[in-house]
């Protein structure tokens, strides 16, 4: 694994234990649930803007790139209209 893999590699926020894809951490057992719905949320938003990439939706594809950016930054935006 690369340096820029092990980086981007995704860790327990309070201990830096690798993620195991489980609702509590492996090493300290802190509870991962709230990280999960994050990361699933945003995993959706950037379907929904691929989605719209595809369709030629530009104003809704730049939306959903900021739900999608908001999310990663640890921010829980809404869902945008349409």
């Amino acid at each position: 694994m690369s340096e820029t893999e092990k980086a981007l590699e995704p860790k327990c926020p309070v201990c830096s234990a690798r993620f195991r894809e489980q609702p509590v951490c492996s090493r300290c057992g802190a509870d991962l649930r709230l990280l999960m719905q994050v990361a699933a949320r945003a995993w959706v938003a950037r379907a929904q803007c691929r989605a719209a990439l595809r369709a030629g939706r530009l104003d809704n594809a730049l939306a959903w790139d900021g739900v999608a950016r908001g999310l990663q930054n640890a921010g829980i935006p809404a869902p945008p209209r349409f």
